[in-house]
């Protein structure tokens, strides 16, 4: 990691994470993108899901997005 703790990450994810679900949905990625001003259609962000989405499932993961380069 580039000086971002464990913990930084970790806060970052459940942030992103607004149902609490433990994983970041392409509507909760949609709506953080939208607050800081990206207008990003629901095609854009499910395939920017799918960019970092390892177990086919749809959605982020903690372990996917620690994985994040």
């Amino acid at each position: 990691m580039d000086g971002t703790s464990l913990q930084e990450l970790e806060e970052v994810f459940a942030q992103l994470n607004a149902n609490g679900d433990g994983k970041i949905s392409a509507e909760e990625l949609r709506s953080v993108l939208s607050s800081l001003g990206e207008d990003v259609m629901r095609e854009e962000a499910a395939l920017m899901i799918a960019d970092i989405d390892r177990d086919g499932d749809g959605f982020i993961d903690l372990a996917e997005f620690m994985e994040m380069d």
